[in-house]
């Protein structure tokens, strides 16, 4: 396996700017007099052409042939250049023609260009509304019109009638603003790659969107706020990463955090008029290059047999099977044959009779019977058992009857099993159950090290529960910034009524008052909210 970090770089518009940068840093001053660099894979100035831009992603197409996947994405504000990046205009061309161009040198290749619109995929070789399909955590479009490509006049054809039915439309900042994201998907053999001109994030009061044009704009502030979750949830190692949450992100799944290698153009305008959109772009951009693709070095047949119970995937798409095969071994042992964990010891209570086993391997099913234990006469109640990571753990039974007795055996077992588990829980900021955990380990061996851990979690669990300190002066500000994290910090508010204030915001709205509120949420759930901001 190679690792493979996402790289990322800017693109500064021509014009006035108020940023500086460097080969691979931008500087930016905000009006607090206060300075914040960041970095980057490569940054191209003002000044910098078409051509420069294409030198460094040339290496794409060698990559391609060698047999990686790979996705290219220009991100910004609407009107900050990344359509003429990709795509170009006139004869300047973008990379699209340039890195066509390029694979061509290495014979002919399959084609389809895809737009998603307001949720939904189009076909712009063939216009028709596709569907996304899910085929052993591939994503497959069935019915997508692909074109085998041998020459560039041959692409320049096909590409002028799909980027007319793509759809654009004036705004007040755009006089041909894209209204949805473009996906142009080259196929060498078995691999892909992705070159995708995103629509830009808008705000509504900037572009004075209004009917159907402020349908468009609140669904590509979705798409790309449901971009921006995913980055996060990648970064924080959060187990569900929201990839379903829109389209976009469920094209992008090989690319963030999958097995493809991936690049992001980040665009900015420098305008000082624009520098709250610039700042948001490279925080996005700084961010995405800490996520690290994993890539599969070793390269799969181009069609599986059926027997091995996956899908037969072409270059762009597939079908399942319509029968599939599998040769499932059942490996039946009876009890008197199963081998005992501790030979020489009869009438063990951990002899595991073997399972039904439909992979062909033994695995073993975990029994404990009753026991007498040494000692008194005590007896040893049948306790309950449950696994995790392959660790037994003796959960209710310490619980409930804290008296029963285990042998030293079952009792290590179970201690670092426990121990495991609140550590991995405690790392993943699970401090409740981690110290459940750590409460229940006390039972049956209290030391100083346990000790230690109930007390550090118990003072981090209350310093959680107080409340944010803040005011009614600038909780107004927090909600028309229409940041969703800074929004679910308020009190009374958790991700659904956040995300339901962001797609306000998002949608050319504006908080005159906290009592506007109330055009989201019910009276009572507006006074709650009111009432633990306080009168500050």
């Amino acid at each position: 396996m190679e690792r493979a970090p996402i790289e990322a770089y800017i693109r500064v518009k021509p014009g006035k700017s108020i940023l500086k940068h460097t080969d691979k840093s931008v500087l930016v001053l905000k009006e607090c007099g206060e300075a914040v660099k960041y970095e980057f894979d490569g940054v191209f100035g003002p000044d910098c052409t078409q051509d420069q831009v294409f030198e460094r992603f040339r290496c794409i197409v060698p990559r391609l042939i060698k047999g990686h996947n790979q996705t290219l994405f220009c991100y910004g504000s609407t009107g900050a250049g990344k359509t003429y990046t990709m795509v170009g205009h006139g004869r300047s061309y973008g990379l699209m023609h340039n890195l066509v161009k390029d694979v061509l040198t290495h014979g002919s290749f399959l084609v389809s260009y895809m737009e998603i619109y307001n949720e939904k995929i189009y076909d712009l070789l063939e216009p028709k509304e596709l569907v996304l399909r899910e085929c052993n955590g591939t994503i497959v479009i069935p019915g997508l019109f692909t074109k085998r490509i041998e020459s560039i006049e041959e692409f320049e054809q096909m590409f002028r009638q799909g980027t007319k039915n793509r759809t654009t439309a004036e705004t007040k900042l755009n006089k041909s603003s894209s209204r949805s994201h473009g996906i142009l998907r080259i196929g060498v053999g078995e691999y892909k790659l992705n070159l995708i001109d995103l629509a830009g994030s808008e705000n509504n009061r900037k572009t004075g969107n209004e009917g159907i044009r402020l349908t468009e704009s609140n669904s590509i502030n979705r798409s790309l706020f449901v971009l921006g979750k995913v980055v996060n949830a990648i970064l924080k190692g959060e187990k569900r990463i929201p990839y379903r949450d829109s389209k976009l992100t469920r094209l992008l799944q090989d690319s963030l955090g999958g097995n493809s290698l991936c690049y992001i153009i980040a665009n900015i305008v420098g305008d000082s008029s624009a520098i709250g959109d610039s700042i948001n772009t490279l925080s996005f951009a700084s961010k995405s290059r800490n996520i690290v693709n994993v890539l599969e070095t070793t390269q799969k047949p181009k069609h599986e047999n059926a027997k091995s119970n996956k899908c037969i995937l072409p270059e762009f798409g597939g079908r399942r099977p319509l029968s599939l095969k599998t040769n499932m071994k059942f490996n039946v042992q009876r009890e008197k044959d199963m081998p005992l964990r501790g030979r020489g010891k009869e009438n063990n209570p951990f002899q595991e009779p073997l399972s039904i086993d439909t992979t062909g391997s033994k695995k073993r099913k975990n029994l404990l019977e009753d026991k007498r234990c040494k000692g008194e006469g005590n007896k040893c109640t049948k306790v309950s058992k449950q696994t995790s990571n392959g660790s037994s753990l003796i959960l209710k039974s310490l619980l409930e009857k804290p008296d029963i007795v285990l042998s030293p055996r079952t009792k290590e077992k179970s201690y670092r099993a426990f121990l495991k588990r609140a550590q991995e829980l405690e790392s993943a900021q699970k401090y409740k159950s981690a110290l459940e955990d750590y409460k229940t380990m006390q039972k049956f061996c209290d030391n100083d090290f346990i000790r230690e851990k109930i007390e550090k979690i118990s003072t981090l669990l209350k310093k959680s529960r107080k409340k944010p300190e803040i005011t009614r002066k600038n909780v107004l500000e927090i909600l028309n910034q229409g940041n969703f994290f800074d929004i679910k910090k308020l009190p009374r508010v958790g991700d659904k009524r956040a995300q339901a204030i962001v797609d306000f915001v998002n949608g050319g709205n504006y908080f005159e008052t906290l009592s506007d509120l109330r055009l989201l949420f019910s009276e009572k759930i507006v006074n709650s909210i009111l009432f633990s901001i306080g009168d500050g």
